[in-house]
């Protein structure tokens, strides 16, 4: 209907929706404005084109009777309020509170506006001529919310639009009441409302039985504007995103097209002389993300182009068209034949409706069980769909003091102000690196350091890529280069060579764009209750991954046997493992262990870069691989992405990138000399145990990434361990989290003295039970904690999965 009558602002009423944000109605998007929480009712929605959309200038849901939008059309600014007014059924302070929010918000318009006010507002205003607000055509009966209505447009100096012009009593009464076919009760109770400084553009307000189909006792009011044309993009909000149609290239067929178009292009470049970085870089990015667009084609994400709903069919289409004719032909005749006619095609439309929506919801549970390996992803969305529900989006926020932002540019200079803020903790002193000397190189890393990047490099980090990612600001995805086959891989090792003899790389690769996602649980309008996930280039991750790859095999040997996170053939399991076994080993021996579990606070965006550049070239890092790292840093920036818009861009120079392949084994390089040099001071410290062959195994530190638990035998040392890691995260720029680090003593007797371990003079929190990478770690080292976490998180899963059955 939207689309058949060229519609460009539909506004709901009564749509009993839950919720504020976002929403979409087969192809057509808008906003919503419902109830919170309790029994759905009320509600209010306004829908807009693609159009409209582009000159989108503020939303605001008001209540679950009131809102709206406001829109620029070239230098005029129009807003569209839809609102649904209590009957009088209701309370009388309800009914007053909703003339009061809605006469209140009339007013904050301002004199310059020209506003439109749609909806059902359960209100009559007779066929009286009142001079400026009613005109000579509308129906007898009057009410109170009419009276009301009347004087707020009196005041406001608004026309009511329904009775300026001259119509079929037909066409004139947007309700009726009907029982077996007969009109028992009818009224005008919707309303196309104007200002007065816009009234000579309103060109017509029409009653549209037809198109309620019979579904409902309300008419559709179609009102004609005449607004600035043509549309004028005020604004980045409501700007689709185009987005590679990747999937396409599982095809053979068109995986080989892709490759042919590809080869053609690479065959013209591989002739010609090597140039700068940038330009190599753009050459390559042209090729393959144009050859992706002609063989597969694009889809758009937002901007209110959506696809229609799954169970939509060419049955049900026709369906519903016979229905709609059946009921304008009862409209017309009003007996007893076309009514039955009419109720019958009703029946035969709920039916086909029905019956499609049975199909898609059995074609969607296939797709879901078949290959369910392979769609894991996919039922896992579904599950956290069913359990949680699904919310509108919404592009507010909230400043430092708290006042709401909705505006679309105000809301992004928020939130890169935040997120810069966030990722440049910077501090005003140099970190101090403790550690004597240097590592012992090894000959190999002197080769690495300077050795030419070779394709079967280029073609082991293409392989480690995952797929069905999120492309970085260049738009390449990921599919881009695995389809791409030799072609790509010979492509690569030309430009990631340039960028290695260089010690350069392209700024789309040193650029990061931030997705804010809610955490779960806080203020939905905080800053600080979401996450930044950082979207990088993904031919950027395959140079990361190169350089890294080396970096790991000249360090892996010098890396402490401490830490476990992120090295071949090591994990989780096996920090948890020693745990219980140090737990364990001295439960049967009758003796106390002591642990303390140290959160690093922001750990990876803290580290200071000219720090991690001295403690790289300690380890033997140097040359032009060292440059290669630290090219992704040297002009480092990110800009946070909100709906589908885009912020300013603003410079990160502090911590590693979040996201790059790189940063887990910095960080590790990094940790590894805190660890060194905390065991250089506290010798002697931790625990000991006897290996099966007689020789004794200690050890103080357990690091996964930058989870450290420290173990002694004695509250003593202990505290003195804790003390030393404390002094040298500190003189390192790191900061340890007093709050969230927590002390445990591992005993069989009960009632011992509190522990007494303090950092920076603030004590420890003694727990009994704590979470450790994933595991439940508690006092008496048994496993009971641990079994009881995981039945209660084996219980909130099943719960889901018998919703989504």
């Amino acid at each position: 209907m939207f689309g058949r009558r060229g519609m460009s602002v539909l506004a709901l009423s009564e749509t009993k929706m839950k919720g504020k944000g976002e929403c979409v109605f087969g192809s057509v998007s808008g906003r919503m404005s419902g109830v919170e929480s309790g029994r759905a009712r009320e509600g209010v929605a306004l829908l807009v084109s693609c159009e409209v959309r582009r000159c989108v200038v503020e939303w605001k849901e008001v209540s679950p009777r009131l809102m709206w939008v406001k829109v620029k059309f070239q230098k005029e600014l129009w807003v569209f309020v839809s609102a649904y007014g209590p009957g009088s059924e209701r309370n009388e302070e309800e009914r007053v509170t909703f003339w009061n929010d809605l006469d209140e918000c009339l007013q904050g318009f301002g004199a310059n506006v020209n506003v439109v006010l749609m909806g059902d507002l359960n209100a009559r205003v007779g066929d009286e001529r009142i001079e400026g607000v009613v005109g000579g055509h509308g129906v007898p009966g009057k009410n109170d919310n009419g009276e009301r209505l009347i004087g707020m447009c009196t005041e406001r100096e608004m026309v009511i639009g329904n009775t300026w012009f001259r119509k079929k009593e037909i066409h004139k009464y947007t309700w009726v009441r009907q029982s077996g076919g007969r009109v028992i009760d009818k009224a005008l109770m919707a309303y196309v409302v104007v200002s007065k400084v816009a009234c000579s553009r309103l060109l017509d307000v029409s009653v549209r039985r037809g198109e309620s189909g019979g579904m409902s006792d309300h008419y559709l009011v179609e009102g004609r504007l005449r607004v600035g044309m043509p549309w004028v993009r005020s604004r980045k909000s409501g700007e689709a995103r185009k987005v590679l149609r990747v999937s396409v290239l599982k095809n053979r067929e068109k995986m080989c097209e892709y490759q042919r178009e590809l080869g053609g292009k690479w065959n013209m470049v591989k002739e010609q002389m090597v140039v700068g970085v940038e330009e190599e870089w753009q050459q390559f990015k042209s090729a393959v993300v144009g050859s992706a667009e002609k063989v597969c084609g694009v889809r758009h994400v937002g901007g209110g182009l959506r696809k229609g709903s799954e169970w939509w069919c060419e049955d049900v289409r026709l369906a519903v068209a016979e229905k709609r004719c059946a009921y304008e032909v009862w409209l017309q005749r009003k007996d007893r034949e076309s009514y039955e006619c009419y109720k019958e095609k009703k029946r035969d439309a709920k039916r086909a409706v029905r019956e499609a929506r049975a199909a898609a919801d059995e074609r969607w549970g296939r797709q879901l069980t078949d290959n369910f390996r392979e769609n894991k992803k996919m039922f896992w969305k579904e599950v956290k769909r069913v359990r949680e529900g699904v919310s509108g989006r919404e592009e507010k926020v909230k400043t430092e003091d708290g006042s709401m932002l909705n505006e679309g540019n105000a809301v992004r200079k928020r939130w890169a102000e935040y997120f810069e803020r966030l990722l440049n903790v910077e501090e005003d002193r140099d970190a101090v690196i403790g550690m004597d000397g240097r590592e012992s190189r090894l000959n190999v890393l002197e080769e690495l350091n300077e050795a030419l990047i070779t394709g079967e490099e280029v073609e082991q980090a293409v392989g480690k890529l995952k797929v069905g990612k999120a492309a970085g600001v260049d738009g390449c995805a990921v599919e881009c280069l695995k389809c791409g086959g030799a072609i790509v891989i010979e492509w690569l090792v030309r430009l990631l060579n340039v960028c290695f003899a260089n010690g350069q790389v392209p700024l789309d690769w040193m650029s990061a764009c931030v997705v804010p996602l809610y955490k779960g649980k806080g203020d939905k309008y905080e800053c600080g209750s979401f996450r930044g996930i950082s979207l990088l280039s993904v031919v950027g991750k395959v140079y990361g991954r190169v350089l890294i790859n080396r970096v790991v095999e000249g360090t892996e040997c010098m890396i402490g046997e401490e830490q476990c996170g992120f090295r071949r053939g090591r994990g989780c399991v096996d920090q948890v493992f020693v745990v219980r076994q140090v737990c364990e080993k001295f439960w049967a021996k009758g003796r106390e262990v002591f642990w303390a579990f140290m959160d690093l606070e922001k750990a990876y965006d803290r580290i200071d870069r000219e720090a991690l550049w001295v403690v790289l070239s300690m380890y033997g890092i140097d040359g032009s691989l060292l440059e290669g790292v630290k090219s992704f840093y040297r002009n480092s920036r990110a800009c946070v992405r909100v709906g589908n818009s885009m912020s300013e861009w603003f410079p990160v120079r502090v911590g590693l990138r979040q996201g790059c392949v790189m940063s887990p084994w910095l960080f590790n390089v990094y940790m590894d000399g805190v660890v060194k040099e905390v065991n250089e001071r506290v010798s002697g410290t931790g625990v000991s145990m006897m290996k099966t062959d007689g020789s004794e195994w200690s050890v103080n530190q357990l690091l996964f990434a930058d989870d450290t638990a420290l173990v002694a035998d004695s509250e003593e040392s202990l505290a003195r361990l804790v003390e030393e890691f404390g002094r040298v995260c500190d003189r390192r720029k790191l900061r340890v989290n007093v709050e969230k680090s927590k002390v445990m003593r591992c005993t069989r007797v009960k009632g011992e003295c509190r522990l007494n371990v303090a950092l920076n003079g603030e004590l420890l929190e003694e727990v009994e039970c704590f979470q450790y990478l994933g595991s439940c770690v508690c006092v008496d080292g048994g496993i009971g904690g641990e079994v009881e976490f995981r039945m209660n998180e084996v219980r909130k899963i099943w719960g889901g999965n018998e919703e989504s059955v």
